[in-house]
């Protein structure tokens, strides 16, 4: 039995587990700091602005 439960798939990568957990990941830099590399679409939280997204270009909008 325990090695049928061991075959039953492959590892996903981190990019895979993502997609599949959603990606959302809160952490505590706000968006002010998190969105100056951050890429497009990234998510974020801001005192100001509740949730929001890195625009890619430095900056964040809400949601």
């Amino acid at each position: 039995m325990k090695k049928s439960i061991l075959n039953l798939g492959k590892a996903l990568n981190k990019a895979e587990q993502k997609s599949i957990n959603g990606g959302f990941n809160f952490t505590s830099l706000s968006c002010e700091i998190r969105c100056r590399t951050a890429e497009r679409g990234t998510r974020c939280f801001s005192t100001e602005a509740g949730l929001a997204a890195c625009d890619g270009n430095g900056g964040f909008v809400p949601f």
